[in-house]
């Protein structure tokens, strides 16, 4: 959830356009449910209302509208089906790259497929390619910048994102969250449009029952007709939120590479170091960053050689143990006491 707290552009594009959208759409079922109970409310006042809730609610549902278009809260079935579409599309842009390689078309085949995540250094050179790993479009460019710390430094992107963020400075926050403003309001009114389309193929439905005249001087098959409008509208948008998430997917790939070194992972360092007395000297940057991501993230530890993180106050009470019994100094058995025998 990522709500505005001051009038400007941001403002705009995450509340007020999407909601504004939403409100419209809303209008004739709206209108109706007032007729029928004999409630008169001026439009500008409607509007007003309707658009500032409306443009929460969507802000409220901020992650969950993500997860949708992103493929992340599909069913099983759905998401493997997605995988495989994206994994032929893929496919087609390296092959089209390899085709057109001495071209630039050959580099914008290439660019679109280095969007995707990347495999790791832990595989071989042949394997670090682009690969899918989500069901969308859309997923899959943003897992792709999400796991860039992790790829290019061994720092997770996700939970050093919000460490990063407390040391910018006031005017590289703004721009950043501007940026993703843009994104976040073309897949909110995506979402709107998207809505609109079910909320017209209701009314066509109400309308052919006869039940009720939702939308005045138009029959069923016009709303059809509008619902096949709205529904093509939210697939240009859900493209345009695509290409802005690109931008700003760019713009934290940037933000990583340059406050990389700042991150401040000394602590953590110095409190496992305490607690399992290893040393970090001569370990590698990205070894830092997994082992203070461990501690900090899970309060675990991983000793050196292993495989297997376990809780890392078992180490600390382990050594702690076997420290106190080589300082306890060894006394002879003390005599009974005198009274003691009586």
């Amino acid at each position: 959830m990522k709500l505005p707290v001051s009038f400007g552009t941001r403002l705009l594009y995450r509340m007020l356009i999407p909601g504004f959208l939403l409100a419209l759409l809303f209008l004739p079922i709206c209108h109706l449910m007032a007729t029928e109970l004999s409630i008169t409310v001026d439009l500008i006042i409607y509007f007003t209302m309707a658009s500032v809730l409306s443009g929460w609610i969507l802000s409220l549902w901020d992650m969950s509208i993500y997860k949708l278009f992103e493929g992340r809260s599909w069913p099983g079935f759905l998401f493997n089906w997605g995988l495989k579409l994206q994994k032929n599309r893929l496919a087609k842009w390296r092959k089209n790259a390899e085709k057109h390689r001495r071209s630039a078309k050959g580099n914008e085949y290439n660019a679109r497929a280095f969007r995707y995540p990347i495999n790791d250094g832990r595989y071989p050179a042949e394997n670090r390619e682009p690969t899918v790993m989500m069901p969308t479009e859309l997923g899959n460019v943003i897992y792709g910048f999400e796991t860039y710390p992790n790829t290019k430094y061994g720092a997770d992107g996700v939970f050093y994102w919000h460490r990063i963020w407390h040391g910018l400075d006031k005017d590289m926050r703004q721009e950043i969250d501007e940026i993703q403003s843009v994104a976040d309001g073309a897949l909110y009114i995506a979402t709107a449009l998207l809505i609109g389309s079910l909320l017209f193929l209701i009314y066509a439905g109400i309308e052919l029952t006869g039940w009720a005249d939702i939308v005045v001087a138009m029959v069923w098959c016009h709303e059809l007709g509008i619902a096949a409008l709205l529904l093509f509208l939210a697939y240009i948008f859900y493209r345009r939120a695509i290409a802005c998430n690109e931008a700003f997917g760019e713009r934290i790939k940037a933000m990583f590479d340059h406050e990389i070194n700042k991150l401040p992972i000394g602590p953590a360092l110095i409190m496992i170091r305490e607690k399992t007395g290893e040393s970090f000297c001569g370990k590698s940057l990205p070894d830092k960053h997994v082992a203070a991501w461990r501690y900090l993230r899970w309060h675990m530890y991983r000793a050196p050689d292993t495989n297997i993180s376990v809780d890392i106050e078992s180490v600390r009470t382990k050594a702690s143990g076997e420290d106190e019994s080589r300082a306890a100094p060894k006394f002879p058995p003390e005599a009974p006491h005198k009274d003691a025998a009586k």
